[in-house]
């Protein structure tokens, strides 16, 4: 798991005004990241700005906190919801999500 050195979104948005240009790039990594996760049939089930982390040093986002997370499974042509991952199954999710 990757330790990013910077604040959650809302810290940011509360602590400064950000420029259109960087609310551009928090909502494209935002969006890149949610589409990384639902072509592995994953559904994050919680985004919100505390969910969000900001480098201090690159600008990059990092969405955080899995704990509502699903795993969709193709069941009969119908997508099904495993309820929530275990801690093994969280880690390796998070472990080899690059976005």
């Amino acid at each position: 798991m990757e330790l990013v050195d910077g604040e959650d979104l809302t810290q940011v948005l509360t602590a400064c005004d950000m420029t259109e240009p960087q609310m551009a790039a928090v909502t494209q990594q935002s969006l890149l990241a949610l589409d990384h996760l639902h072509a592995q049939s994953i559904i994050h089930r919680d985004i919100k700005s505390d969910n969000m982390m900001v480098s201090i040093a690159t600008g990059s986002v990092k969405l955080t906190d899995f704990g509502f997370g699903a795993q969709l499974t193709q069941e009969q042509g119908e997508y099904k919801c495993r309820r929530q991952f275990d801690s093994c199954q969280l880690m390796s999710i998070l472990t080899t999500i690059f976005f």
